[in-house]
């Protein structure tokens, strides 16, 4: 696991709270935190680029942008895909046990 999934592990296991919803609200708050801090050091909330529009700098068509669309779809995807995924997964580890297919 990267060091970004284990720190939204723990939170989740100290507030015992699902991994999903934890990780959609870490994620949001990384993106939000990263657009203040650029709009205190370049102005503009999306990066250093000029601001051109809503479209442009959301479509990442604007030089020096930081926060495109992309990124703000990865805050929130991923955790909320895992609501689709997770039943799967335990579907798996039940059919193949606790430790999946790893050597002994």
């Amino acid at each position: 696991m990267l060091s970004a999934e284990m720190t939204v592990a723990a939170f989740s296991k100290v507030l015992q709270k699902p991994f999903g919803p934890v990780k959609v609200v870490m994620d949001s708050l990384t993106v939000v935190i990263s657009a203040v801090l650029a709009w205190f050091f370049f102005h503009n909330p999306f990066g250093a680029g000029a601001w051109t529009g809503v479209g442009d700098v959301l479509m990442a068509r604007t030089e020096g942008v930081v926060i495109g669309l992309g990124t703000l779809l990865l805050a929130v995807l991923p955790g909320a895909l895992m609501r689709l995924t997770d039943p799967l997964v335990a579907r798996l580890m039940g059919r193949f046990g606790k430790d999946g297919c790893t050597p002994r």
